[in-house]
């Protein structure tokens, strides 16, 4: 039988035992702390926040007379979690203490048991900084020592940076936006993005458990550079009025949009870009992103009469200013008379039997007499005159982009029914901001500015950076022919159909317009878009102005549905510039309406 053994070899086993398994934990933990410390070091590192980046604040972005239409703002808020607070006393003391709310408040509202409960708002940062080390740290002699575990930990002081756009919707589909991560999707926000933006700088140190640095244990700090400020040409004064006018009219004729592009004739600054509807960053959802890009610079359309304008000036510089015609209502197309085209102005009911010449054809809009000469100056001639007004170009526009080029059929296509639609502003297609430019070009006497919608960039102390000036890129005509077709337009305002145009007490110049909407299946029954550009004044050039109203319901004429939106505009503009009214001009009698020709296959624009 085997005896067991003795107690005192069993003590030494298992002292062998456990100082087996000692030597072992001592060798690994050496291992740990030699072999692989620079691996831990590493992951260590890793695992706790030494380095943060900071956030520049964004550049503003203004108007030209230095209004914000964007600023970032960049705030605190302080918000209470009763539940979470063991020393209240303490928690109230601080809490007064930084934001000047008294204590007794304080208290009351942490013993409301409201959670969450967002005491302050709007905090300065300093304030903040100040207050969150306060609820983190207490400082005894020279020693900075941290709260016991709970008893502020319901307090929190958290940043928040967001863009404010203070004139709300007034610029909203220009200026642009950012979404909901801070990136810029559209407008001047997007275009001018590295310049808005700024550089980050970066914070070393400790950082708490919820990610913000210790104030006492900051290593280094390299500040965040703001981004640069923008002024843009646009007055907001003028947008809001443009804005406005447009919407009034869209509402009133049930129209489906409506477009305002504002251009000062002697600069090519754009003053407004005005579009309704427009994008609301008060509710952004799907139907108003589509908003986002401005109708006036992304998108072509016939501009219809409006463009009889280069019909004049081209048939000028051809010397056929004598061309003249009589006006029956239809034009007739073909060797055989076969294609129609309608021409319902009023010169034949306004002067019967009277020729129409050039100023006529402006005053009444008839399509006849740009039919006429037309096919005296022949296709080519007339495709140079609007390649000459470089409608067709895309215009590079800092803070936009690229604006959509022109549409021109090609030279096979360009037969005798172009000419004839073409010579009254069908059959080709243009931006809004193109046809502003060519109306402001004539009014210019002939020179042709370079769209502007960036005035310069700002340093955040107020330093010019950059200068955006005036340059002239083209001569259109002879200063000569633009002064005649200038004095036609007034006398359509005057005594045509841009009556309802008029401002009293200025000379205003302009030309009424209304095409056919044209979609990838054709023509759209019953569609047109009806528009008026115009001068204001017209004896002293300040801007151009253009107004169109896509698809209103009832009447379709530019006269009606365009031009007292461009009165309403005009105002503004004339106000802005410091004109003066003088010789105030009562409007004369609405024209009589012109009866309508039936049996048409090519319809012509009408006004």
């Amino acid at each position: 039988m085997k005896r067991p053994a003795a107690p005192g070899k069993r003590i030494l086993i298992v002292s062998a035992f456990i100082a087996g398994v000692y030597l072992l934990l001592f060798g690994r933990i050496v291992f740990l702390q030699t072999v692989r410390a620079s691996e831990f070091r590493a992951k260590a590192s890793e695992a706790h926040k030494t380095e943060d980046k900071l956030k520049p604040i964004r550049g503003r972005i203004l108007d030209c007379n230095g209004i914000v239409l964007a600023r970032t703002i960049e705030e605190s808020t302080v918000t209470l979690y009763p539940v979470k607070i063991a020393n209240t006393a303490l928690a109230a003391e601080i809490v007064s203490r930084h934001t000047g709310i008294p204590e007794q408040r304080v208290l009351a509202e942490l013993k409301s048991g409201k959670s969450p409960n967002i005491l302050v708002r709007h905090l300065p940062r300093e304030v903040a900084e100040r207050l969150h080390s306060d609820l983190l740290y207490r400082k005894t002699g020279k020693r900075w020592t941290s709260w016991p575990e709970g008893w502020l930990n319901g307090v929190a002081v958290k940043s928040v940076v967001r863009r404010e756009y203070p004139l709300g919707p007034v610029g909203a589909n220009v200026v642009g936006i950012l979404n909901s991560e801070g990136k810029a999707i559209s407008g001047v926000e997007k275009d001018l993005d590295s310049e808005l933006r700024g550089r980050p700088g970066s914070i070393r140190g400790m950082f708490d458990r919820h990610g913000e640095p210790i104030l006492t244990l900051i290593k280094s700090r390299t500040p965040a550079v703001p981004g640069q400020d923008i002024v843009l040409t646009l007055d907001s004064r003028i947008q809001a009025a443009a804005e406005e006018a447009v919407k009034k009219q869209v509402q009133q004729h049930r129209a489906r949009s409506g477009q305002c592009v504002v251009l000062d004739i002697k600069t090519g600054a754009i003053r407004a870009i005005a579009e309704y509807p427009s994008f609301d960053r008060a509710v952004p959802d799907r139907r108003s992103l589509d908003l986002l890009v401005p109708v006036s610079l992304s998108q072509v359309y016939e501009p219809g009469s409006t463009a009889k304008l280069v019909t004049a000036v081209t048939a000028l510089s051809h010397r056929l200013g004598n061309v003249t015609c009589q006006c029956t209502g239809t034009i007739y197309v073909g060797k055989h008379r076969q294609q129609r085209v309608n021409c319902p102005c009023a010169a034949r009911f306004r002067e019967p039997g009277q020729p129409v010449t050039i100023a006529g054809m402006l005053k009444y809009s008839c399509n006849s007499e740009a039919w006429a000469l037309a096919r005296r100056m022949g296709a080519e001639a007339l495709y140079e005159g609007y390649k000459n007004f470089r409608l067709f170009e895309p215009i590079e526009l800092p803070g936009y982009g690229v604006t959509k080029p022109g549409l021109l059929p090609t030279r096979e296509n360009r037969d005798q029914m172009w000419t004839v639609t073409a010579s009254f502003g069908q059959g080709i297609a243009t931006t809004r901001l193109h046809l502003t430019r060519a109306f402001a070009a004539v009014a210019n006497g002939g020179r042709m500015m370079q769209p502007m919608l960036v005035s310069e960039t700002r340093s955040p102390e107020g330093d010019v950076i950059k200068k955006y000036t005036p340059r002239a890129i083209a001569t259109v005509a002879s200063p000569e022919h633009c002064a005649t077709v200038m004095q036609y337009l007034v006398e359509g305002v005057k005594d045509g159909t841009g009556k309802s145009a008029q401002v009293n007490g200025f000379t205003i110049a302009g030309k009424t317009g209304s095409a056919q909407v044209f979609d990838r299946h054709g023509v759209v029954p019953g569609a047109f878009i009806s528009s008026f550009a115009g001068i204001a004044p017209a004896d002293d050039p300040a801007n151009a102005i253009l107004v169109s109203v896509e698809r209103p319901k009832g009447s379709t004429h530019g006269s009606v549905v365009a031009a007292p939106a461009f009165k309403e505009v005009a105002k503004m503009a004339l106000w802005c510039a410091g004109k003066v009214s003088r010789n105030p001009v009562q409007p004369a009698p609405a024209p009589r309406r012109a009866t309508n020709v039936s049996e048409r296959r090519v319809a012509g624009g009408h006004t």
